[in-house]
């Protein structure tokens, strides 16, 4: 799987290029899947990478109209970062 990774990881990099998109974003976008709100401590997890590094990805993906933060819906506590009509395309 790695192998797969590395083989076509400049392809994708250049296509989030394309866009718009660091490779931070274009790898959060892909852990991200339609209609499915996922909390921003999973998506650090997934990343392999710090609570306050996917705040910032999270900004720049709201302000480019990719991603909106949303509430949990049983933990008002908890924030959720969840696809918009945009960003699934983009996806």
């Amino acid at each position: 799987m790695l192998d797969l990774f590395l083989a076509h990881r400049g392809e994708m990099l250049s296509i989030a290029q394309e866009f718009g998109l660091a490779p931070q974003q274009a790898f959060a976008l892909q852990r991200l899947q339609p209609d499915e709100p996922m909390k921003l401590s999973d998506l650090a997890t997934a990343l392999h990478c710090d609570n306050s590094s996917v705040t910032g990805i999270a900004d720049r993906l709201e302000k480019a109209g990719l991603a909106e933060r949303q509430a949990h819906p049983t933990d008002r506590r908890v924030k959720t970062l969840a696809l918009t009509e945009r960003g699934k395309v983009i996806r």
